[in-house]
């Protein structure tokens, strides 16, 4: 027997995200767009069910308003009620405008189901390339009839905050669910769309509100430990990996502690572990000897015994060889290209740097530690690949690392983010040689010393946050 009163507390999909709709629409193919829609079940007994919504259609056009059902409560839609027992606004030629109907006789249906696992979803088509488009407990959702290609950014109303930008790679598709990272439930953010169809782009503002779901995602954050590297790794099965942590609370003989350049006597690395609520840490990894690397690690390990499974560096490197793959239980790969350049071989400290690629679903990222040019020429002449959507520039932007053939070897995809992390003001001038990046996306950490032209760069960000499904990534970063 069906469980109807429990259809009262069933949300339509497309619910109260649409405060404003498209701006700039080009081509006129925008579809049908459901929104502010709500369901009750009559209480008289005779198991109708009410559902209500608004239709938007470009040139107050008509559409095709078709009822799905997902028998599982999540976004598999596969329940199509008998179109006998369906009245109202439903099926062709219904025109736009708010408060549309339809009365579905539920008691009637033949099909059983548990009542309080079914969702509804309304279709709207017209001939056109958006049939659904909406945000709902942060997850941005998009149906379309033809594959396309998506670029969106969104942001706090006020201006407060962080900043979201996506970056996709390149594949088509007619059907995208995507999580969205926010800061904080309760948040009004406007979102920008962009939609990239074969002969159409689509350009859209709306809103919405943030909720306090989140959804497994692989992250990789590139932490602001002034001059330093620290990334923290979390998988989308819960799997931590902390590599490298500035200076952390170590100060070396040479710094001046008035200067903040290099961060030296500030626990940055442990804070922010300690900020996302870490419990456990899988592997902790020391890319290389130097104490803007290392120091940050010394905290967490001394934070009160914090746990961790394994420590691995250069000089202890578990059994791991050149080409192996971290020991974890996750969807996501962890690949050594290099832990001690070459094997058998000494070049200097930098030249020891782990590097690891990592890679979920189509997306990979690229962490060189503080490899210089000796050990980028040892990796693009070796068989691994080394293609990546996002680089982590070795050493800092130093220009002993980061040359030509490397960068044209690794940033060669759809997507090319490069993260520099330095300190500002420090007496290095990291990074040099900007405009080696010109062509890439550049995330930095603080600002520099050095000039650069055009709007790919983004300095003096702080910590660089990255979120993605293995197809889109999503970068945070603060304004």
């Amino acid at each position: 027997m069906r469980n109807f009163l429990i259809i009262l507390l069933f949300f339509l999909f497309c619910g109260y995200v649409f405060a404003e709709l498209f701006e700039n629409l080009t081509n006129n193919r925008t579809a049908p767009i459901i929104s502010n829609t709500s369901v009750a079940q009559r209480t008289d007994g005779s198991k109708l069910v009410d559902i209500y919504y608004d239709l938007y259609v470009a040139n107050n056009g008509q559409a095709e308003i078709s009822l799905l059902l997902s028998d599982n409560g999540g976004d598999t839609f596969e329940f199509i009620p008998d179109p006998e027992l369906l009245s109202g606004d439903v099926g062709q030629d219904i025109y736009a405008g708010a408060g549309k109907h339809i009365i579905w006789n539920a008691g009637a249906e033949e099909e059983s189901f548990d009542g309080d696992q079914y969702r509804f979803r309304i279709i709207a088509h017209a001939d056109m390339l958006i049939t659904e488009l909406f945000i709902h407990e942060n997850r941005f959702h998009l149906s379309t009839t033809e594959p396309v290609d998506v670029k969106f950014t969104y942001q706090p109303q006020n201006g407060n905050g962080f900043l979201f930008e996506s970056y996709s790679t390149g594949e088509l598709r007619d059907f995208i669910v995507m999580p969205l990272p926010v800061e904080a439930s309760g948040i009004d953010y406007i979102f920008d769309l962009q939609i990239f169809g074969a002969d159409t782009l689509l350009d859209t503002l709306f809103f919405f509100t943030s909720t306090n779901h989140t959804y497994p995602l692989l992250r990789v954050d590139f932490v602001d430990v002034a001059q330093g590297d620290g990334t923290l790794i979390q998988t989308p099965k819960g799997h931590v990996i902390v590599v490298d942590g500035g200076y952390g609370t170590y100060i070396p003989s040479f710094a001046n502690p008035y200067l903040e350049w290099h961060g030296a006597g500030y626990p940055f690395m442990l804070n922010y572990v300690i900020s996302e609520n870490i419990q456990q840490i899988t592997y902790l990894i020391e890319t290389h000897n130097h104490m803007d690397h290392w120091g940050g690690l010394a905290n967490i390990r001394n934070h009160f015994g914090y746990p961790f499974n394994e420590q691995l560096r250069p000089n202890n490197t578990l059994g791991y060889q050149v080409g192996d793959y971290l020991n974890i239980d996750s969807e996501v790969s962890f690949q050594i290209l290099n832990i001690g350049y070459p094997p058998g071989n000494y070049s200097g400290e930098n030249n020891k740097s782990i590097v690891l690629r990592i890679e979920y679903g189509d997306v990979t990222y690229l962490l060189t530690g503080d490899i210089e040019s000796q050990v980028e020429n040892y990796l693009v002449n070796s068989n691994f690949n080394l293609s990546a959507d996002v680089l982590k520039v070795a050493h800092h932007g130093s220009n002993s690392s980061s040359t030509a053939n490397f960068l044209n070897a690794t940033l060669n995809r759809n997507i090319k983010i490069a993260t520099i992390s330095f300190g500002t003001g420090n007496p290095y001038n990291h990074p040099r040689s900007l405009d080696r990046f010109s062509e890439f996306d550049v995330y930095g950490t603080n600002l520099p010393s050095n000039t650069w032209d055009g709007d790919n760069y983004r300095f003096d960000v702080g910590n660089i946050k990255t979120y993605t499904d293995g197809n889109i990534i999503i970068v945070g970063y603060a304004q």
